[in-house]
């Protein structure tokens, strides 16, 4: 099993972060991308996959979402997407964009791209996203690299057979003590704004806490 540490800063090409259901792995994720953002380590892209937003070009739009990253973090790289692809009208279709992102990719000297909640989706979509991703640790100009959050699930864990994989399995009341220390830190400024009402701001931590090991469900009234 290798480390968080080791997956950001050591692993030349793609890690699979597995955790059991319930574990927090969007919040962990978030955590994660957010340490990596304030230390400004490279290029940062991250896709949520959830359930509600599943559709036939989920693909496509998230290669797109990745790309609007990209760019917004590198605006040195506009114009060459602005010239080569906007300027000639060439629609955004998987084959423009996955050439785009490659090239982006080789003119940046590191970007890590976090796929979280890979298994939200159907399984064509989880091979097809993969498929499509995955190459991206191959660019040659610079370094991309790939952590994939996820259950345990068969499609996942076949596409993505020999690369590292940290297990949370056996440190899932870890991590749920850690899941509570990172909201009790993010949430201290509602706690200084309503003073007074700690009972109000427990329910609401709880809440919060409960939606992020994934029980939360939308209410129907």
């Amino acid at each position: 099993m290798v480390s968080l540490e080791q997956v950001c800063a050591h692993c030349p090409l793609s890690a699979l972060l597995y955790q059991p259901e319930l574990a927090g792995k969007t919040i962990l994720c978030s955590h994660i991308v957010n340490e990596l953002q304030q230390k400004a380590q490279g290029t940062i892209a991250y896709i949520i996959c959830n359930s509600y937003t599943q559709g036939k070009n989920i693909v496509s739009e998230n290669l797109r979402r990745i790309a609007a990253q990209v760019l917004q973090t590198n605006r040195d790289l506009i114009p060459h997407a602005h010239d080569n692809y906007v300027n000639k009208a060439l629609p955004p279709s998987i084959p423009h964009v996955r050439r785009m992102l490659f090239e982006l990719f080789d003119n940046i000297d590191e970007t890590l791209i976090f796929i979280d909640g890979l298994d939200e989706y159907s399984d064509p979509q989880q091979r097809s996203m993969l498929t499509e991703i995955l190459p991206f640790a191959k660019v040659t100009g610079g370094m991309c690299k790939i952590l994939v959050s996820s259950r345990d699930i068969p499609t996942i864990s076949s596409k993505m057979r020999n690369r590292p994989v940290l297990s949370l399995r056996d440190e899932y009341s870890d991590v749920e003590k850690d899941i509570q220390i990172y909201l009790n830190g993010e949430l201290q400024e509602l706690r200084e704004r309503f003073t007074g009402k700690e009972k109000d701001v427990k329910i609401i931590l709880d809440q919060v806490a409960l939606k992020a090991k994934g029980l939360c469900r939308p209410s129907l009234a």
